[in-house]
């Protein structure tokens, strides 16, 4: 499978890894492609880049915004958080971001209601030592 794209700059073609694409944001008639190092103007819409980028990697979170699954921190239901970057989560697109990941929940120590002791026979029955 291709992990990769070409983006024409200057002349000249630059291949640039999937991993390295950190988000996608709409700017007018661009999209800018945005890395860690730099980023990139490109005369396309979101709905063709969208189709472009692997859905097992990438997710629209927003009408202006594709995140890299690689690359986020957290979310919780409004917001997606990038390196020191806010993306907000729009309502139409929270299904699309939970789709295909794992996402365990765990208990607060005020709702845990097992004993350490207990918890930790639940643990040796999963792992027996």
């Amino acid at each position: 499978m291709i992990d990769f794209l070409f983006i024409k700059t200057e002349g000249e073609h630059l291949k640039l890894s999937y991993f390295e694409i950190v988000y996608v944001e709409a700017v007018n008639k661009y999209v800018k492609i945005v890395t860690k190092q730099k980023y990139y103007l490109v005369p396309v819409t979101m709905n063709n880049i969208e189709k472009l980028l692997p859905h097992n990697t990438f997710r629209r979170i927003h009408r202006s915004f594709i995140v890299s699954l690689h690359h986020i921190s957290k979310f919780d239901n409004n917001v997606t958080y990038i390196e020191n970057k806010k993306l907000p989560i729009g309502s139409h697109y929270k299904e699309n971001l939970l789709a295909g990941i794992t996402v365990l929940c765990t208990e607060s120590k005020q709702e845990n209601k097992l004993s350490n002791n207990d918890l930790d026979k639940l643990i040796r029955g999963i792992n027996p030592q």
